[in-house]
């Protein structure tokens, strides 16, 4: 038996909009013959997981039922789901975890690593686990950020129009951000709230520009979409593509037309 993944995603409007890109719940049939591999791109957001059931890996490491906190995606990462998986997620806008959370993670970490917060999340997982479906699952998440979002910090006025621009199709050159503050400042905004710099996320949004365009336009040429999304050409979009998305523009492109 093959094709018994499933996946709901949703993209929330109103209240939450500005603070998450996306609610998601997604299961692996018991009764599979296969395991899921899903490519996740990088696009400088954090959140959390829910692994609900079954095994998940994520990069080359694995991990059993529980909640979980990522980091700020800087590259692509492999998520791989065995048969009988099960598990549900909340990603957030970029910086928006630490908005959230008050810190950010290096690496993927149990809830256990923000104790102040462990209860509510835990009553979470476990009203996630009652849920027999995904819409039950994403009325779940909708529920609890509502509540979260209240209780969230703001983020500065210059980190949020330094982020704008970087996401902005116009922006050519990260040298080109006017955020009213110092490059120094900037830099140390980028540092607390997604541990990177501005030039990687000006590189990560860039690439996801370019992945929105192949998969939106595949039959264009890929010179014209390097030359649209910033790139100096379209070797140069490829080798940012291998290092940050993991895969090259005309792989991914085929994906698409096939």
């Amino acid at each position: 038996m093959t094709g018994a993944f499933t996946l709901k995603l949703v993209h929330p409007k109103g209240q939450l909009a500005s603070w998450v890109q996306g609610l998601w719940s997604a299961s692996l049939a018991v009764n599979s013959d296969e395991t899921i591999n899903k490519l996740l791109y990088g696009d400088a957001c954090s959140g959390v997981v829910f692994v609900l059931n079954g095994k998940v890996a994520l990069g080359d490491k694995q991990y059993s039922p529980g909640g979980y906190f990522l980091p700020n995606s800087r590259n692509a990462q492999n998520l791989c789901l065995s048969p009988g998986a099960h598990l549900a997620g909340i990603r957030l806008h970029p910086a928006m975890g630490y908005a959230f959370w008050g810190r950010n993670f290096e690496h993927p970490e149990a809830f256990t690593a923000l104790p102040d917060k462990l209860n509510e999340l835990r009553q979470l997982y476990w009203a996630l686990s009652c849920c027999t479906g995904h819409y039950a699952r994403l009325r779940q998440l909708y529920m609890y950020l509502i509540q979260r979002v209240r209780l969230a910090s703001n983020l500065p006025p210059s980190l949020t129009l330094a982020l704008k621009q970087l996401q902005s199709t116009t922006l050519q050159y990260q040298s080109d951000i006017n955020a009213n503050v110092s490059q120094r400042q900037l830099e140390r905004l980028f540092s607390q709230w997604l541990t990177m710099t501005p030039k990687h996320c000006h590189r990560v949004f860039r690439i996801a520009r370019a992945l929105d365009a192949i998969k939106n336009k595949p039959e264009s040429q890929l010179a014209d979409i390097a030359n649209d999304c910033g790139f100096s050409d379209q070797a140069h979009m490829t080798r940012e593509f291998r290092q940050i998305a993991q895969i090259s523009p005309l792989r991914y492109r085929k994906q698409y037309l096939s």
